[in-house]
């Protein structure tokens, strides 16, 4: 039996509710079943996720570890175990249209080597929140684009180059998608994002909380990343941004209720203010279809979360060592 083209890998958690509906769009794309294999990676579910891919004739390799792993190394085994020469990493939350991939076969049929990613968005369904969210990113990447970054729920690598760079690094519990592309990019292949075809991703922030949420969770392995690519300019670019929205508001905290007590806290609000006003007002100027107050505030918050996760980074790095120091 020969090898399929395609071997497309989903992490799941408790993905009851769309995971089945991602199946059947992947199936959609399939017209000869030969050329693309799926693999399931459940991450020890406690719903009825992998009864519902069983259903569906779909391989499920099940984590029996007894604890949760990360998704790199739920990434990492689905690799191992498929066979296919081009690997799909996919999140089981994504609706794929019916063209997907023919569209990336294009590309990899004319010797593409690297890691390729398709566009995606919110749902129309979606609230405002997850509407802009999601249009930002679509709509500054509707063009064809070498970039160095990539979402782990949409990216298409070859096999040899996702060995060749050593596939996920397992260290990371989140930011494992930039730090894998960044490794390939410096590998010297490509990192593209392709726009012929748009992904629906029914994750999508549902609120102003769970933005935040989902925000302090992605930003909070930025130093670790900053350290292993050597504290360059891009990646201590979120760092700084970070700290700036920890420094500010605390800045104007003690201004107000501190020893230091004075009126000019008010320029410390302002200061805060104005990252977001100016990488939101500048998007906004970009996809010209989103009104600029909403971004901005969508993009406050967001910085202000990855300065929450900033400033829990350095706190787990300070006890980390004051236990190492006492026990030494």
């Amino acid at each position: 039996m020969s090898k399929p083209l395609f071997s497309v890998i989903l992490p799941a958690f408790n993905e009851q509710a769309h995971i089945a509906s991602c199946l059947d769009a992947i199936r959609a794309n399939v017209l000869d079943p030969a050329s693309a294999e799926i693999l399931v990676i459940d991450n020890g579910s406690t719903d009825q996720t992998a009864t519902v891919v069983r259903s569906r004739g779909v391989r499920v390799i099940e984590n029996t570890s007894g604890h949760r792993m990360n998704i790199s190394d739920l990434r990492n085994i689905g690799a191992r175990e498929s066979t296919g020469d081009i690997l799909v990493f996919l999140d089981a939350d994504m609706l794929v249209p019916v063209d997907w991939l023919e569209k990336a076969r294009l590309y990899f049929g004319k010797g593409f080597k690297g890691a390729l990613g398709f566009t995606s968005r919110a749902p129309d369904t979606a609230g405002w929140v997850g509407r802009i969210w999601g249009q930002r990113l679509f709509l500054k990447r509707n063009r064809l684009m070498d970039v160095d970054f990539l979402p782990g729920r949409n990216i298409f690598v070859n096999r040899v180059v996702f060995e060749a760079v050593g596939g996920f690094d397992p260290d990371f519990l989140t930011g494992e998608d930039k730090d894998f592309t960044f490794r390939v990019r410096k590998a010297g292949y490509r990192v593209v994002s392709a726009p012929e075809v748009c992904l629906i991703h029914l994750g999508f922030e549902k609120n102003l909380i769970e933005l935040m949420r989902k925000e302090f969770w992605r930003q909070s392995c930025t130093l670790q990343l900053a350290k292993k690519n050597g504290y360059s300019l891009r990646t201590l670019r979120h760092s700084v941004l970070s700290a700036w929205h920890v420094v500010c508001p605390a800045t104007a905290l003690v201004l107000v209720l501190g020893w230091f007590a004075s009126p000019a806290w008010w320029v410390a609000i302002l200061l805060w203010l104005l990252p977001a006003v100016v990488i939101g007002g500048a998007d906004a100027r970009l996809v010209r279809t989103i009104d600029a107050f909403p971004l901005i505030v969508l993009t406050w918050l967001r910085w202000t979360a990855a300065g929450m996760a900033l400033a829990s980074q350095i706190l787990r790095i300070l006890v980390c060592r004051r236990i190492v120091h006492e026990t030494t």
